[in-house]
Formats: structure tokens, sequence, C-alpha cells
């Protein structure tokens, strides 16, 4: 990691603990909770750059995981903090070329949410969003040639080693046991830094993913 990516890292890291220890002793009363998700991902970025006729970039199905933290603010809003490790990519099928290849991103992410509850009953809907950091661990593509067979090539050096990004989201907590609560939630990823860096010319690739998870979660603190 370059100097420039770790000081981002580890002051994203400072902040995140910096933002939990602040809330946690105002809310010295309020139940906090821990959880855990997992997700499916469709992911895809912009045009990396104009590569002529026959080429489609198609969205690339993913996996994530994550845990995170749920610290109530007041009776409607709190904040998600979570830590998350997810696929992103692209597919691309070169039909001029007589190829296709689905592109793999592998980055460990840290958004911080702030949550906001629209029902207070068994259903709880809510509102989600807030800014996410990522580190690229691994970037790969699967080729698969018409007449060649296929080759996994890695591609993480034409990818930056770092995506910002901001998501949005919807999702409902339904209380299924006295001390569990079943969480689902769909995403948005709206990436707002260029992540492809091309050989020539300057890159127009911003990543755009969408997360469907769902998690459970159980008081911890009080």
């Amino acid at each position: 990691m370059n100097t420039k990516i770790h000081y981002l890292v580890s002051l994203d890291n400072l902040l995140f603990l910096i933002i939990v220890l602040f809330f946690l002793h105002i809310q010295v009363n309020a139940q906090v909770f821990a959880g855990v998700e997992v997700g499916g991902i469709s992911a895809n970025l912009t045009t990396p750059n104009d590569l002529g006729e026959g080429v489609a970039w198609n969205y690339h199905y993913g996996f994530s995981a994550g845990t995170f933290i749920d610290i109530p603010l007041g009776e409607s809003i709190g904040l998600r903090p979570t830590l998350q490790y997810i696929q992103k990519g692209l597919n691309a099928d070169v039909s001029v070329m007589g190829w296709k290849a689905a592109i793999t991103n592998s980055y460990i992410e840290l958004p911080v949410n702030v949550r906001y509850e629209l029902t207070c009953n068994s259903l709880r809907l809510f509102l989600i969003g807030g800014p996410t950091i990522g580190y690229l661990v691994s970037s790969k593509a699967d080729v698969t040639f018409d007449q060649a067979g296929s080759a996994e090539i890695n591609t993480k050096d034409i990818y930056k080693s770092y995506d910002v990004t901001i998501n949005i989201g919807v999702g409902v907590e339904y209380q299924v046991l006295p001390n569990l609560i079943l969480v689902p939630t769909l995403r948005y990823y709206h990436g707002i830094v260029k992540v492809h860096t091309p050989v020539s010319g300057e890159s127009q690739s911003y990543s755009r993913t969408f997360q469907l998870s769902i998690g459970v979660m159980m008081p911890i603190a009080k």
C-alpha cells in the first residue's frame, strides 16, 4: 500500500474509532447491538474507455459478508458502522474478438452509515446511508476464448488500490426471538473516485454496486 492510501485507510480507521467511542460514551443507557450479514452483489463499472464497437459491459454477480455494530443515537436514529468483504467488478463481452471476461474485484470495506427508522412496530422499516472506503484485496479476470479455452489473469495492477463510495439503502428489522433480530437490507453503492488505471488516456470508470443482504443482530451492551 502506498503512503497516500495508507494514510487514507489509517485516517478512516481513526475516525471510525472516535465515532464509536464518542457515541458509546453519550449513549451509556442505550441498547447497543452487534450483528453479522451475508449478501449477494450485482456490480458494474461505468464504461472504462471507448473500446470501439462490439464491446458490451454487463453486471457481474458476487458475494459479500460482514459484521456491524448498531448504536442508537435517539428514538429513531442510530449509527451502524460495518466491516465487510465485498466482490465487485464487471463482465465484458468482446464479440468482435471472440472472448468474454468476468472480472472480480474483491475489497475490504468500511461503511459508516446512519440509520433512520420510519416505523416503530414489530416490523421496523428503516433508511440507511453514508460514506464507504474500500481497500482492493485482489482482482482477477476469468477469460474465455471462443477457440482457445480459458485463462485466469491477475488484473490488480489495472485498478486503484482503493474505492470510495456513497451508499443508500432501505431495510427492515424483525424480532424473531427475544434477543435476536432479523435484518434484510437493500443498498446501492455509488462510486465517487475513478477506480480503473488504463495504460493510456484517462479512466472514466466508477463503481456501481447493488447489494441485497440478510443479517441477524443481538444486544451486546446497555
